[in-house]
């Protein structure tokens, strides 16, 4: 069974993710960023929890998911390291297809 948590803003995201880390919990392999995000925006929130070593190489999945369009926007999500980027509106399946693959890789 999958267990979600869910933020306010990105920077109680951050906050969530980063305090689960000290506190030695694993649990969370996969995070869902919107784009534009009180607080903080998700490319924000991504470069800050890769500088921390929480994504990246062998760490959390950062899924982002915008409705912008520009790969200016786009390649910005993905250089601070976000490893998928959905389109709003965001569709079930290729959500599900993503929490599969991310799935399969934990087991």
């Amino acid at each position: 069974s999958l267990t979600y948590h869910q933020a306010s803003d990105g920077l109680q995201a951050l906050q969530m993710v980063k305090s689960g880390c000290k506190n030695g919990y694993d649990g969370y392999k996969m995070i869902v960023l919107d784009y534009q995000m009180p607080g903080m925006t998700g490319p924000e929130v991504c470069c800050c929890l890769r500088e921390c070593g929480v994504c990246g190489e062998g760490g959390v999945v950062v899924v982002g998911y915008t409705a912008f369009v520009a790969s200016e926007e786009l390649e910005y999500f993905m250089d601070c390291g976000a490893e998928v980027i959905l389109g709003k509106p965001v569709r079930f399946g290729e959500f599900e297809a993503v929490v599969g693959r991310v799935v399969c890789v934990v087991r």
